[in-house]
């Protein structure tokens, strides 16, 4: 028969683990980040989502690009003493 020696052997366990180790996984696929989208749900239950969060006082109002609507939009915030939180209000730009 056929007389191995142990460095022989030695290299057909190297060739059989790094074939098991590199040919069986499947490649690291292209993974997308954290999408950093903010969510902001109005008084009507309207979903819109901006790219920054949105921190708004009471009464006050900003403009930002809403990626559902494709639009620009202006978001006021009013502050609700019953639900003891914020409600916004939100109405596309004039420019938009």
């Amino acid at each position: 028969m056929f007389k191995i020696s142990k460095l022989t052997l030695f290299h057909i366990i190297i060739v059989i683990l790094a074939f098991i180790l590199f040919s069986c996984s499947t490649p690291p696929s292209p993974t997308v980040s954290a999408k950093n989208f903010f969510t902001l749900t109005d008084y009507k239950d309207v979903i819109h989502t901006y790219n920054k969060p949105i921190i708004i006082k009471h009464l006050m109002s900003d403009t930002m690009y809403c990626k559902n609507h494709h639009c620009w939009e202006v978001i006021r915030a009013v502050w609700i003493s019953d639900k003891n939180d914020y409600d916004y209000f939100i109405g596309k730009h004039h420019k938009s």
